[in-house]
């Protein structure tokens, strides 16, 4: 709740960390924790999307459900249809790869659908999997919802490109880092 009032002052390197983590408890080390909570310590004089204060430079700050009212209108129209198709491709594609991940253990074989769910399970894309796959019943104010926390977060990378030039955009290419059907709405 913290952070949808406070938008992206409430984000921090330690509390990014601290989610992934919690994403995947059982994991060892994480290096996408690693990242978000020591790439400022590792480069001090380099660019950097927090604040010295604290808090994220690439997300607006105040409440988030103002921030997606005026997303929606400033937002052109084939956005808006891309990132709902994105949304729906992106709980499709959970969907379909929890069904073949159990087709494949059912059959006692390690086959493509394990191999892609593994690290999709343990990276960015896990998130996408656990929202699509918490509720089966899908509004069409979830749908609306997921498509504008999407255009959102693409707004957030564009402006960190802006802010950091040069950053390591192939991570994301990374398999099981983002859903596929995501990738081409962060690309348009």
């Amino acid at each position: 709740m913290y952070a949808v009032l406070l938008g992206g002052a409430s984000v921090t390197p330690q509390g990014i960390g601290d989610l992934v983590r919690a994403m995947n408890p059982g994991m060892p080390g994480n290096p996408l924790a690693s990242l978000a909570e020591y790439t400022d310590q590792d480069v001090p004089d380099g660019p950097t999307a927090f604040r010295p204060e604290g808090g994220m430079t690439t997300i607006p700050e105040g409440d988030v459900r103002d921030v997606l009212q005026q997303l929606v209108v400033a937002t052109p129209l084939d956005d808006l249809h891309a990132a709902w198709m994105a949304a729906e491709g992106i709980r499709d594609w959970a969907w379909d790869l929890c069904k073949r991940v159990e087709a494949e253990l059912d059959a006692g074989k390690f086959g493509e659908a394990l191999a892609e769910w593994a690290p999709s399970r343990t990276l960015l894309a896990s998130i996408s999997l656990l929202t699509a796959l918490r509720n089966r019943r899908w509004s069409p104010a979830d749908h609306a919802t997921s498509a504008l926390y999407l255009l959102l977060m693409r707004q957030g990378l564009r402006a960190l490109d802006e802010q950091i030039p040069g950053c390591q955009w192939e991570i994301l290419d990374t398999p099981g880092m983002l859903p596929p059907p995501l990738k081409p709405l962060l690309r348009m």
